[in-house]
């Protein structure tokens, strides 16, 4: 491969892989072409161009960047099947995300929980509308009801 930095060329040596790409690097203004005599290795043209080697390597392996970029962080608590058994057990019921990391023995944190359900479109977790308490009044009429169909039998009614 050769390398072209205004008017002065270098041959870079590349693996048959890398063999024939044209390449443009814009931000130095580097084209690397096929050629079939290399004579520079990638840590001399690093050298000469005042970078790294590493530079270098990153550019041959991944020349657009912006396409592919390079995970960074630490690697996530919850895999996808984690994050799926998550999704099953809150779907349609109210647990905390304390009860569902208990239940499925995780060893996460609550918070952890509460991310892979905010991520998942399908689930959407409200807090639930309040409702009175029932007084001594209503208690007593349920009782009332309760006692007055003792012998009624539902399965006639429709």
């Amino acid at each position: 491969m050769t390398i072209s930095k205004g008017a002065q060329h270098y041959h870079l040596t590349l693996g048959t892989k890398e063999q024939g790409i044209l390449l443009n690097y814009q931000t130095t203004g580097i084209v690397i072409l096929g050629g079939d005599k290399p004579t520079m290795t990638r840590l001399t043209i690093a050298k000469h161009l005042d970078g790294s080697h590493d530079s270098i390597n990153r550019f041959v392996l991944n020349p657009n960047p912006i396409k592919q970029k390079k995970k960074t962080g630490p690697a996530p608590k919850l895999n996808s099947r984690a994050r799926r058994s998550v999704t099953r057990v809150a779907s349609n019921s109210m647990k905390s995300c304390n009860d569902i990391n208990q239940e499925l023995n995780l060893r996460v944190s609550k918070w952890t929980v509460w991310r892979a359900l905010k991520e998942n479109p399908n689930i959407t977790r409200a807090v639930m509308r309040p409702a009175p308490r029932l007084t001594n009044v209503h208690k007593a009429r349920r009782l009332d009801f309760a006692r007055r169909n003792m012998s009624t039998n539902w399965e006639k009614l429709q």
